[in-house]
């Protein structure tokens, strides 16, 4: 699987049976925080998915503020628009560099899943720099 970075193909490699399908640095005020995505590209794409796991990590040199989510939102290919996807959402309580969510299982898989942090909170300051990784399970 190739990924574009930066303007850079890159070919992500398998591993244990799943491959990091998206990754996003996101700020945790506003416009970015809570914002539901806006292009069909966006996110991870559920097809071929077993399921899925997402994590945040905090900026180097702080920590999770043990507030906050992330929240889910969905895009469907038949309507063509995202919305929020509630059951999905994970709720930040960790204060250690990163958290990881449950896995989800994938019950459909078509569409795209992305996540945003919202309200996510950091020791040392900061409100902007938090890593987003949602992983696909083949």
């Amino acid at each position: 699987m190739a990924l574009l970075l930066g303007g850079c193909a890159r070919t992500l490699p398998s591993v244990q049976g799943y491959i990091v399908s998206h990754v996003s640095t996101q700020g945790t005020t506003s416009p970015a925080s809570g914002a539901a995505p806006t292009t069909a590209s966006d996110g991870l794409n559920l097809e071929e998915c077993l399921g899925h796991t997402v994590s945040v990590a905090a900026p180097a040199g702080q920590t999770l503020g043990g507030a906050g989510y992330i929240r889910a939102y969905r895009y469907s290919y038949v309507t063509g628009l995202w919305a929020r996807n509630p059951t999905l959402d994970v709720a930040v309580t960790d204060t250690g560099r990163v958290q990881v969510a449950a896995d989800s299982p994938g019950y459909v898989r078509n569409g795209r899943v992305f996540y945003r942090v919202d309200g996510v909170t950091f020791t040392g300051g900061g409100s902007s720099g938090a890593v987003v990784t949602v992983e696909c399970f083949r």
